[in-house]
């Protein structure tokens, strides 16, 4: 049935969302008329679906609707009506991260590192949630930019947890099948091996930290240019006094040394703390 708004068992269907292959989102209300709030209802096509993917939507209800996080789209109800199975969450109004990305590029306009070291702050809390959550060992699998969803309040939450992995879960990955978008993909997640924390955060992560860090490239490039003409100076400076002058030799130092504070955290990643700014110690 397309004719919209309709019912469907507790809730009332507004209209779709968006539609794939095996299912649909639809923006519905839920509850009395007289206090009837928004909601996303996620439904399986039944004749498209095979048995296998109705086993991964039934794991996933089992898994979310366990979990009450700020920076998770909250599930609050699962069930089957007229052969069709489906979940009930929380509207989030908003966009997704793919949405937005996009549309600064379209634009031409750099995505603001301010938005950037927020969306990174609160997916890690979320995510931290998650890993931590109970002893399922929940996994989520599908870290990726359609699945990051910012509301036009300023609320960062992930959804879909379709592909997660946790002890919950009957549906078990069969030999040589590999979920998850490519792109996002941890080189343990493409390799099939078993997942765990390290996979949601081992793809993004470090990515992030090189893009947070983009300032101090910045910063440095003409700091560096600053101090190859400061050790210029100081030859010839040694060359009539027969001294480095110390004011300089500081100065080139502490360019270095922030050159290795940003190198250990953005590349070599043997630290989280984000480097400071200036060429003290």
């Amino acid at each position: 049935m397309n004719e919209f708004p309709r019912r469907f068992g507790n809730y009332l269907l507004l209209k779709p969302l968006a539609r794939g292959g095996m299912g649909a989102l639809y923006l519905a209300l839920s509850g009395p008329d007289d206090s009837a709030k928004l909601c996303v209802i996620k439904t399986v096509l039944p004749h498209l679906a095979d048995k296998e993917y109705l086993q991964r939507f039934r794991d996933e209800a089992k898994v979310v609707v366990r979990l009450s996080h700020g920076n998770l789209v909250p599930v609050f109800d699962s069930g089957q009506v007229a052969g069709e199975i489906y979940l009930a969450m929380d509207f989030i109004e908003g966009k997704d991260l793919r949405a937005t990305w996009n549309r600064c590029a379209k634009k031409g306009i750099a995505f603001p590192i301010d938005v950037a070291v927020h969306l990174t702050k609160e997916l890690a809390r979320g995510l931290h949630y998650a890993h931590t959550f109970s002893d399922i060992k929940l996994v989520h699998r599908d870290v990726s930019p359609p699945n990051v969803l910012l509301s036009y309040s300023g609320e960062v939450k992930l959804t879909d947890f379709g592909l997660a992995a946790s002890t919950l879960k009957m549906e078990k990955t069969a030999p040589g099948i590999i979920y998850g978008k490519v792109s996002y993909m941890s080189p343990e997640q493409a390799r099939g091996e078993q997942p765990d924390a390290r996979t949601d955060l081992n793809r993004w992560l470090p990515l992030v930290k090189w893009f947070l860090a983009i300032p101090h490239y910045v910063v440095l490039w003409f700091l560096s240019i600053a101090a190859f003409l400061c050790v210029i100076i100081a030859w010839f400076a040694i060359l009539f006094t027969g001294r480095y002058p110390r004011s300089l030799f500081d100065f080139v130092v502490g360019v270095f040394r922030w050159w290795l504070r940003v190198a250990a955290y953005a590349f070599l990643l043997t630290t989280d703390r984000y480097p400071p700014f200036g060429t003290g110690t």
